[in-house]
Order: structure tokens, then C-alpha cells, then sequence
């Protein structure tokens, strides 16, 4: 699962993403997830900060279109903004999307 967490229209565009994974025994503990934060949070999730990345909504709605992505449920506003908060604080959240938040 990937979740938008910036507010592409206020940066040109750009959309910042981080995926959600399954927690493992050497996992980044700065954003854990449980079951009901978000309906296909299943079990022990964490969000992998180091693997963030940035597109164009453009970009998105083209793999959408290609059905080589496909989109959910959007994420609680209270989610995202806990996401958003551990990403500003998460060590391998990489610093060039930092302004993007």
C-alpha cells in the first residue's frame, strides 16, 4: 500500500508517497500502523520511510489510466498528517523531499 502524504496542488504538482509494509524484526519503528488505522491495514504495518518518492499527479493519473497502479480508498486526514509528522522527524525519510511536505 502507498499513501500520498503531502498535498500535491501546493508544490506544482508533486505528489509525495511512502509505502506501508508488513512489520519485520529490523523494521523502522518511527510510524507503526495497526489493524483499523486504516480498512486494508490487516495487521502490524510500519511505513517505510526510506523508500519515499515523488511524482507528478500526472504521472499517477497516466499508471492509473494503464491500469498499472491502481488507487484505494483514500487515507484518513488524521492518517496522513501522522504520517506526515513522523516523516519530518524519520532519520531515512529522504531530505530532498523534506520541502514537499
Amino acid at each position: 500500500m502507498w499513501v500520498v502524504i503531502n498535498d500535491p496542488q501546493a508544490h506544482d504538482g508533486t505528489a509525495v508517497f511512502v509505502n506501508v509494509s508488513t512489520v519485520r524484526e529490523k523494521s523502522d519503528t518511527t510510524c507503526l500502523l495497526r489493524r483499523g488505522d486504516n480498512p486494508f491495514i490487516k495487521h502490524d504495518s510500519y511505513v517505510r520511510f526510506r523508500s519515499a518518492k515523488k511524482a507528478l499527479v500526472e504521472e499517477l493519473d497516466a499508471l492509473i489510466k494503464a491500469r498499472r497502479l491502481r488507487p484505494n480508498q483514500p487515507a484518513d486526514a488524521a492518517l496522513v498528517v501522522r504520517i506526515r509528522a513522523a516523516a519530518s522527524a524519520a532519520l531515512e525519510f529522504p531530505g530532498d523531499l523534506r520541502p514537499l511536505l
